[in-house]
């Protein structure tokens, strides 16, 4: 009998070694720590100059009437287990001078760490507002709030949920530099896909011209996702909305809805009644969406656990 790997299973072939997840962690780590924003320590000369050009390069956008962190100020963006460490940010900040928590002696701690539980740091006694310093860049250049919050939106979410986002922190911005796009992204995608959508085969035209069709990214623009048909769905703008808020994914080339999902007509209307049918795919097969795309929406977008199917489908 074969001996049993000593590595973990990795979707393309071969085995993860324990060496290459620690440097997956790391790599992680890393990344978390850069989304946090993290600004120097240290002594300078003019704080409101050093906090603004930090800031400007991947900040933290913050209401202008308002400094304190919200309990819906949690991360609401895909799933909620896979973001473990959403609670990081909120309290390691501190560590950079970016904001000062004030909270209660003796919280819980996670297991094994040194921060506050999530579920504590959502207490009504705790809250936080935006270090000294930050605060003096923001009141000294009136237009830092809105560009901090275009360099958010712009980097880390997709063009659909830009609004509701806005929305969240009370906040309206003007319009603003966008990122480059590819610009026959649309028209490939929507080209490969016979200009209906992949999953209720939407399809209006006025005047020859489609209407309400959008070239939906499956790994997000943000995340070095590809201007390609592999990586890309025509949707209707509503499943194009319901597709990026992670409210369903595509497995095996079925629609799988979210059990975060909830709601009546709508929600049958546009969600369950495609629930595990096979999506719209395109006619020539090299096009089809990636696979390893797919896992990736699955994996940081889709929110909770599949519904079971409905006897007689898959």
């Amino acid at each position: 009998m074969a001996a049993a790997p000593t590595g973990r299973w990795r979707g393309g072939g071969g085995h993860e070694s324990g060496r290459e997840r620690r440097s997956g962690r790391t790599r992680r780590s890393d990344e978390r720590r850069r989304r946090c924003g993290a600004l120097a320590s240290g002594h300078v000369d003019d704080p409101a100059a050093k906090v603004r050009r930090d800031l400007q390069q991947d900040g933290l956008a913050v209401s202008p009437s308002s400094r304190r962190l919200q309990r819906r100020d949690t991360v609401e963006i895909g799933d909620q287990r896979r973001h473990r460490g959403r609670g990081k940010c909120f309290w390691r900040l501190q560590r950079n001078h970016v904001w000062t928590v004030h909270a209660p002696e003796g919280m819980p701690l996670q297991t094994g760490k040194k921060i506050p539980a999530v579920e504590a740091l959502r207490l009504p006694a705790v809250r936080a507002e935006f270090s000294p310093e930050v605060q003096e860049a923001l009141s000294a250049d009136a237009s830092l709030t809105t560009k901090i919050a275009n360099v958010i939106l712009q980097r880390h979410f997709p063009e659909s949920l830009h609004q509701e986002i806005l929305d969240a922190v009370n906040l309206t911005l003007e319009a603003g530099a966008r990122m480059k796009r590819d610009a026959k992204f649309r028209e490939k995608v929507l080209d490969a896909y016979q200009g209906c959508c992949a999953v209720c085969s939407f399809d209006v035209r006025v005047a020859d011209v489609l209407v309400g069709l959008d070239a939906a990214h499956i790994r997000w623009h943000q995340f070095n996702g590809p201007a390609t048909e592999q990586n890309g769905f025509a949707l209707c703008v509503m499943h194009h909305k319901l597709f990026d808020f992670g409210a369903f994914t595509v497995r095996d080339g079925r629609l799988r809805v979210s059990s975060k999902a909830m709601g009546k007509a709508g929600f049958n209307e546009h969600l369950m009644s495609f629930h595990c049918h096979e999506v719209r795919r395109p006619l020539n097969p090299p096009l089809y969406p990636d696979p390893v795309h797919l896992a990736w929406h699955a994996r940081e977008v889709f929110k909770g656990d599949e519904l079971p199917c409905i006897a007689g489908k898959a």
